[in-house]
């Protein structure tokens, strides 16, 4: 039986599609998502073939894919070439700057940033220090659990973690 969650809290419509179905003692888990990129400057649609789009999307779908604890997760996204009511849409920005959940920059975001910034398009919120105050209550989360979303106590990873899929399962539930 399989179990269908979907993020409309953030993006109806356009958020990731997550299915689970128990196998033994795992959990096989699927992430999909259907993405567009287009240019802040001219609205134009980057295409599929486009170098740091092809690095955006191999660094998403390898940081949330694999095994993960019980969890074994394959992540895919499809990257359309027009703007599409369906789709996640991802603005890119010329040069560089601080990459946030549906922005990007040409000229210095990471395959990391991008997985962590998909994260939030699961629903997830970011666990690194904001001056001295985490950004999440350290009772929920402890230091001794990794995350890609950050870092309370310096636990980043650019991989998510069984934490980060357990998370994203209990928040798409809903």
């Amino acid at each position: 039986a399989f179990t269908f969650m979907f993020n409309d809290a953030l993006h109806p419509k356009r958020a990731p599609i997550i299915k689970t179905v128990q196998d033994g003692d795992t959990v096989k888990v699927s992430i999909r998502a259907r993405v567009y990129f287009v240019r802040a400057k001219d609205g134009s649609i980057l295409p599929a073939g486009d170098v740091k789009v092809k690095e955006w999307v191999e660094g998403i779908e390898t940081a949330w894919s694999g095994e993960k604890g019980t969890y074994s997760v394959d992540t895919d996204l499809t990257v359309v070439e027009t703007a599409s009511r369906d789709a996640l849409r991802i603005v890119v920005y010329e040069g560089r700057g601080q990459a946030h959940m549906g922005q990007f920059f040409y000229g210095n975001t990471t395959a990391v940033a991008a997985a962590h910034e998909f994260g939030h398009e699961l629903g997830l919120i970011d666990l690194y220090m904001a001056g001295n105050k985490p950004y999440v209550d350290p009772i929920y989360w402890n230091n001794r659990t990794t995350s890609i979303m950050g870092s309370y106590q310096s636990n980043a990873v650019s991989s998510a973690s069984e934490f980060d899929i357990r998370w994203a399962l209990e928040i798409n539930s809903h």
